[in-house]
C-alpha cells in the first residue's frame, strides 16, 4: 500500500516462509547501511485497533533513541535517522488491518517493509546492519500434515501448516459416491443425487437415503462406499507430495472407519477428528484445522522438552545461553528451543572463539537469542519457539547438542 507523504510502504501477510523467502527477509536494505526492525503486538478487531498507532509511535521513538546509542555521527546511523524521523504514521485503513503481530523493516532507502503475521510479536526493537528476523523463524518450520475430509458428498483433501491451510485440487480422483457409482458402471443413476451425510451403519451415521438401481439396505449402501474409498485411495496417491507427511482423517465415524479398511498411505495418523463434515463451512472448517494442527505443535514441544531434559542428564545438551550461542555458531546444535519472547545481549567473538554476555545492552550488542537461532537454522537444526512453556532453570534457550 502507498501512504501519504514521503514513505511507500509495501505489507505482506506471512503464514509460511520457505528458506530462499526467509534469505531474501534477511538481505533486505542491502549489505551496506543499517536496518531498523520493530516488532510489534497488535489488535485486529474494533476500538482495540485505535492502541496499533501508540505502540507503533512508541517503537518508532525507542528505535530513533537506539539509533543512536548504535552509531553517535555516524553516516549510516544519520542516514537511517533522518528516514525514521520523517515516516509517516500509517493511516487508519493500515492500522484496522492487521494480524496478531507486525514485523515493519526501515532502510535508509526504498519503502519500508510491513510483514504481517499471524502470533504476536514484540513489542521488541532492534537496529543493526540486518534486519532482526530470529522470531519469523518458526514460519520456515513446524508440524505438516494432510487432512482428508471424509463425506460422501465431496470429499476434499488440504495441506495444513500451524497457520497455514491450503486445499489441494483433486484431479482425475472421485470427489463423491455419486461419481464413483457413475464411474462403475455409467448408465446407473441415482434419482437422488445430492448426498449431504453418512447414512453407513455405525455411530455418528447422519440420515441420507440413496435412491437408484441396486442400492437396497444398509450392507449395500456400505459396499458401495467403500468402492468408493478404494478408487479415491487410489487415485489420492498422485496428489501426496511425499509420502512422509501424516494424513489426518475428518469426518463421521463410519466413514473414518472404512476408509482405515482401504487405505495404503504409510503415515496415516491416529489424530482423527469425527463430525459431520456437511455442517461446516471453509471458514469454520479452516478454524477446526488449524486448532488441530496447534494441538500437535503443543505436543511436538512437550517431546522436544522431554528430549532436553534427557540430553542435560547425559550432558549432550544445555541451558546455558553463552553455550548454546557458542554451539550454535560452531554447528553442533541439534535443536535449540527458544523461550518466545525473551531477548539477551552480548558479543560474538569468533577470533577469540567465545560469548561475551551483558547485562544491560551496550552499543553494537547482538541480541543472543536471535543470533542463535539464526545460527542453528543455517547449520541445519531444528529451532523450536516455545509460547508459555518454561525451560529448565528459567533459561531463555535450551540446546541439545549434535555432538
Amino acid at each position: 500500500m502507498t501512504t501519504p507523504g514521503k514513505n511507500v510502504i509495501e505489507s505482506r501477510m506471512l503464514t509460511r516462509l520457505d528458506r530462499n523467502e526467509f534469505a531474501a527477509l534477511q538481505r533486505f536494505g542491502g549489505e551496506e547501511g543499517l536496518v531498523a526492525t520493530l516488532l510489534l503486538p497488535m489488535e485486529r478487531k474494533g476500538p482495540e485497533t485505535r492502541k496499533n498507532v501508540i505502540v507503533f509511535k512508541n517503537a518508532l521513538k525507542e528505535a530513533q533513541d537506539a539509533l543512536r546509542r548504535y552509531g553517535g555521527d555516524d553516516g549510516q546511523a544519520s542516514g537511517l535517522a533522518g528516514r525514521l524521523e520523517a515516516l509517516d504514521v500509517p493511516p487508519d485503513d493500515f492500522w484496522q488491518h492487521q494480524e496478531r503481530g507486525l514485523a515493519m523493516l526501515v532502510c535508509e532507502r526504498g519503502p519500508v517493509l510491513a510483514c504481517l503475521t499471524p502470533f504476536p510479536l514484540g513489542p521488541f526493537v532492534f537496529v543493526g546492519r540486518s534486519p532482526y528476523l530470529g522470531p519469523l523463524l518458526r514460519l520456515t518450520g513446524g508440524p505438516r500434515a494432510y487432512v482428508l475430509l471424509l463425506d460422501l458428498g465431496e470429499v476434499r483433501l488440504f495441506e495444513a501448516e500451524r497457520w497455514r491451510v491450503e486445499e489441494v485440487a483433486l484431479e482425475k480422483v472421485p470427489r463423491s459416491i455419486e461419481e464413483a457409482m457413475r464411474f462403475d458402471d455409467p448408465e446407473k443413476s441415482l434419482q437422488n443425487r445430492r448426498v449431504t451425510a453418512s447414512n453407513l451403519p455405525g455411530p455418528g451415521g447422519g440420515q441420507v437415503a440413496f435412491h437408484g438401481h441396486g442400492i437396497t439396505g444398509d450392507e449395500t449402501q456400505r459396499k458401495q462406499a467403500k468402492r468408493f474409498f478404494e478408487r479415491l485411495d487410489k487415485g489420492l496417491a498422485a496428489h501426496f507430495a511425499d509420502r512422509e507427511t501424516p494424513l489426518l482423517l475428518f469426518g463421521p465415524d463410519a466413514e473414518i472407519g472404512l476408509y482405515r479398511e482401504v487405505n495404503h498411505y504409510p503415515h496415516l495418523a491416529e489424530d482423527e477428528i469425527r463430525f459431520n463434515a456437511g455442517n461446516l463451512g471453509r471458514a469454520e472448517l479452516e478454524t477446526m484445522i488449524k486448532k488441530t494442527m496447534a494441538s500437535r505443535e503443543a505436543r511436538r514441544l512437550q517431546r522436544k522438552l522431554g528430549d532436553l531434559r534427557d540430553s542435560l542428564g547425559q550432558g549432550t545438551g544445555t541451558v546455558e545461553l553463552g553455550e548454546s550461542v557458542k554451539g550454535a555458531v560452531d554447528g553442533r546444535v541439534a535443536t535449540l528451543l527458544v523461550k518466545d519472547g525473551e531477548y539477551r545481549y552480548g558479543r560474538i567473538l569468533r577470533d577469540e572463539d567465545r560469548v561475551e554476555l551483558h547485562e544491560e545492552r551496550q552499543p553494537r550488542d547482538e541480541e543472543l537469542v536471535g543470533a542463535a537461532a539464526l545460527a542453528t537454522t543455517a547449520t541445519g537444526g531444528e529451532v523450536v519457539y516455545m509460547e508459555g512453556e518454561e525451560l529448565p532453570e528459567g533459561s531463555p534457550v535450551g540446546a541439545i547438542f549434535r555432538f
